[in-house]
């Protein structure tokens, strides 16, 4: 049985290493937020990017679509249920260049680089759900450091499969009394 659900974690860590890769920012600094030893963080001054999906509830999770596949040789049906969630990605970015960083990443994810990541992830943009990165200033250890958030949408196909064997005889014994 082959599945097709990958975990949030997963996916964080995977987003991570995307986005140090278009935003040239070391490893250290883009960062799987609420880990369970804590969170680490930068020193003032320096940029940083912290990331993680969550689920959305969605109604679409609902709806399954079956698909049932016919094997002559091993006289097995597979069948796929497959479905759809709603997941959402935050970004919390830090430093001086927070917010050109934050439009970085955001437009990155229409080029055929960031579409090729998606499409190898199951991921599909939601682009009327994405909101603009949206900066703020908070206070941290006495200093006011710069912030952008950024939300993203995806479609995210999951999918579980069943083999089955088939009939290979039948016997019926019909009684009239």
């Amino acid at each position: 049985m082959a599945n097709n659900i990958v975990s949030l974690d997963s996916l964080d860590i995977k987003i991570a290493d995307f986005i140090s890769e278009i935003t040239k920012l070391d490893q250290s600094k883009v960062l799987v937020s609420f880990i369970p030893k804590g969170q680490k963080f930068g020193s003032y001054g320096e940029n940083i990017c912290y990331v993680k999906f969550y689920n959305e509830n969605d109604e679409r999770q609902m709806y399954k679509q079956r698909t049932t596949k016919y094997d002559s040789e091993s006289e097995t049906n597979t069948i796929t249920q497959s479905t759809m969630r709603t997941l959402m990605l935050h970004l919390v970015l830090y430093g001086p260049n927070s917010g050109e960083l934050a439009a970085l990443i955001n437009e990155s994810l229409y080029t055929n680089k960031g579409k090729d990541f998606l499409y190898s992830n199951n991921l599909s943009l939601i682009p009327d759900r994405t909101s603009f990165p949206f900066k703020s200033y908070e206070e941290i250890g006495g200093r006011w450091w710069q912030r952008e958030d950024v939300k993203l949408y995806f479609y995210n196909s999951i999918s579980i499969e069943e083999v089955v064997g088939t009939i290979s005889e039948l016997d019926i014994t019909i009684d009239r009394q």
